[in-house]
């Protein structure tokens, strides 16, 4: 081929290209002025298009399937409301990957404001406010975020998930959730979600727990919860999940238990808690929970409480200011216990009716019955600790 040959064919390539790109340049398409529903915008667009709500009330189901790099947002205050038929969510997304869902309003919906079922959806700053069932959930899908969305007034969990990985929630506002504000697969068909972080929440009023786990290798840091109706954080105690992780999280004035820890080998870390209605934190299910450097004060039972047949649990460098039971309460075996200050409790700083536990550098002081109460005879070995009453044989 000769050179001018060669130069038409590549600038014919180019032109080609040009061509091609210019066709798919992403289109704006606005609600009621280019198309009269969402759904038939959702159903005109394109993979990269934006579809832009005015501002009024939206009485409509939309169905997003399959579709691809789709942005939906409001100008002004659109709200969704969907049709009103029982069991079917306002907006509903399946297949494709990388929808967005960003300041929309949800009021009102008789069911699910949105339910996922895709990959890369990010739901960002919508407020959900009188919602029918869930304000999101999430089913079998992946890396997926809801983010900075205000919820208020669920009759079900605020956000849940089914059988999902690497969904992120963080810094949403959710207050009186009717069940839990999060659950992740608790109650769900499909099975666990797992490598989730929660991060950032505020939670307020939850008619049952703040956070609630069905899963592995979670990552719940940095939430607020306060006046949970039953614990602020749940690994469930019907499931054996394993390797979460729970750090700096705030927990105050929860009806029941701060942190209630089913499963096995779940953490438990420098979380501040103030106020439970029953023990501040429990270690339950197969053991080798680590509880460390908390801060626990006023639990209205015990501080830290292990059932008996949780073995080889970590309780170490925590702080247990005043508990109106035990301070430390232990019915288990074969537990680290070390380097905990206890103090003030109504009844032990330390209980302890399990047998070859370690027992070293804590400090018992000013418990009403003993500061270490030892029930097995002399089974568990001590060292180095500070106290003034005991039973030690």
């Amino acid at each position: 081929m000769s050179h001018g040959s060669k130069l038409r064919s590549a600038l014919s390539l180019v032109c080609s290209v040009v061509t091609l790109g210019s066709s798919a340049i992403a289109a704006t398409i606005h609600v009621p002025a280019d198309q009269p529903t969402i759904q038939a915008a959702v159903d005109a667009a394109l993979m990269g298009d934006e579809i832009v709500l005015a501002k009024g009330t939206y009485e409509e189901d939309v169905s997003i399937s399959g579709k691809n790099f789709l942005l939906i947002r409001a100008e002004g205050k659109a709200e969704i409301r969907g049709s009103g038929s029982a069991g079917v969510p306002s907006v509903s997304i399946e297949g494709g990957s990388n929808v967005t869902l960003t300041n929309l309003r949800f009021k009102k919906t008789k069911s699910d404001a949105v339910r996922v079922q895709s990959f890369n959806v990010l739901i960002q700053d919508c407020r959900f406010d009188s919602i029918g069932g869930r304000a999101v959930f999430l089913v079998s899908s992946q890396s997926c975020t809801v983010d900075s969305c205000l919820i208020k007034k669920t009759k079900s969990d605020a956000i849940g998930t089914d059988s999902s990985t690497l969904i992120t929630i963080s810094g949403n506002e959710i207050i009186d959730a009717g069940n839990d504000a999060i659950s992740l697969s608790v109650g769900g068909t499909l099975g666990p979600s797992d490598d989730c972080t929660i991060v950032g929440n505020l939670i307020r009023k939850p008619k049952d727990d703040g956070v609630d786990i069905r899963g592995n290798d979670n990552t719940i840091q940095d939430n607020d919860v306060k006046d949970a109706g039953e614990d602020a954080f749940e690994v469930d105690i019907e499931s054996s999940g394993i390797g979460n992780d729970f750090v700096a999280n705030f927990v105050s004035e929860p009806k029941k238990v701060a942190f209630k820890l089913g499963g096995g080998l779940n953490r438990v870390e420098s979380n501040l808690i103030v106020k439970t209605g029953g023990d501040s934190i429990q270690l339950r299910g197969t053991g080798g929970h680590t509880a460390l450097l908390n801060t626990i004060q006023d639990p209205k039972i015990d501080g830290i409480w292990v059932q008996f047949g949780s073995d080889g649990n970590t309780i170490q460098s925590n702080t247990v200011m005043r508990a109106t039971d035990d301070g430390i309460d232990v019915e288990s075996d074969n537990n680290t216990i070390d380097g905990n200050d206890v103090r003030k409790s109504k009844k032990s700083g330390l209980e302890i009716e399990g047998v070859n536990s370690q027992v070293t550098n804590n400090n018992f002081q000013d418990s009403k019955k003993l500061d270490i109460h030892d029930l097995t005879g002399g089974n568990n070995t001590y060292t180095n600790n500070t106290y003034e009453t005991s039973d030690l044989p």
